[in-house]
């Protein structure tokens, strides 16, 4: 957690909290980003991560997935990836 912090401050000016939100929203595999709050302040602070979500470059989502080690590796088609469609973010 400590590096994903260090990425978020230095390269992205954010906290991890948002980055793990703007990584959510531009990540392809995931199919919706659900935010709970129960302040309007909690709210508005979570959709920062939009902008933060503009800024993860490809080489920015790759460090963070080597920081993160998990990415999982799937085997042929898995069925239900739409390729063509574009991420507006």
């Amino acid at each position: 957690v400590e590096k994903l912090m260090n990425l978020a401050k230095e390269k992205l000016d954010t906290t991890v909290t948002n980055l793990a939100i703007a990584w959510c929203a531009k990540n392809k595999n995931v199919s919706v980003v659900i935010l709970g709050a129960t302040k309007e302040s909690q709210i508005e602070e979570n959709l920062k991560s939009l902008d933060v979500a503009a800024k993860l470059t490809p080489d920015i989502m790759k460090e963070i997935d080597e920081i993160v080690g998990t990415k999982p590796t799937l085997d042929g088609n898995a069925g239900r990836f739409l390729e063509s469609l574009t991420n507006p973010l």
